[in-house]
């Protein structure tokens, strides 16, 4: 059995090349140059200083689920961005597509607080987390040609 902090990089290092060959999709969608945020503790993966994206890497169908979660920090630190009149979007890659929506201030109160997380990497990761409904998400790309996990 693995341990979790296997599990975890083997999460991250698939995470990183999902955002190398979706960066070219997102950019192109949004009509921007975004860049990769290289702090590796920064709340987004892409900026372009006006811009925030993040992208979330899902092992399931789109339409899996009512809703995606979010950690509630990336919805506290997209509050404040927002403030700041940035915009702030929101990727994810399922098996099946690439979907985007963007936060904004009238849609932010949309989302949903409640107990969510995971469990499969040998840890109890459930917290309060943040859902965002699926019917938000408009589709950037149906074919992904990518390893999701």
């Amino acid at each position: 059995m693995n341990s979790f902090n296997e599990l975890l990089n083997e999460d991250l290092k698939n995470g990183l090349e999902n955002e190398k060959k979706c960066i070219g999709l997102i950019n192109k969608y949004l009509n921007i140059e975004l860049k990769k945020d290289n702090d590796e503790f920064s709340t987004f993966d892409f900026n372009d200083n006006n811009n925030f994206v993040e992208l979330k890497s899902r092992n399931s169908f789109s339409n899996s689920f009512k809703d995606y979660q979010i950690g509630y920090n990336k919805i506290k630190e997209a509050y404040k961005l927002l403030c700041k009149n940035k915009k702030v979007y929101f990727c994810y890659l399922f098996i099946d597509k690439l979907v985007i929506t963007e936060i904004t201030i009238d849609n932010i109160n949309n989302i949903e607080i409640r107990k969510g997380g995971r469990n499969d990497r040998n840890k109890n990761e459930i917290k309060e987390e943040c859902f965002i409904p699926n019917h938000f998400f408009k589709v950037i790309s149906n074919i992904c040609n990518v390893k999701v996990f």
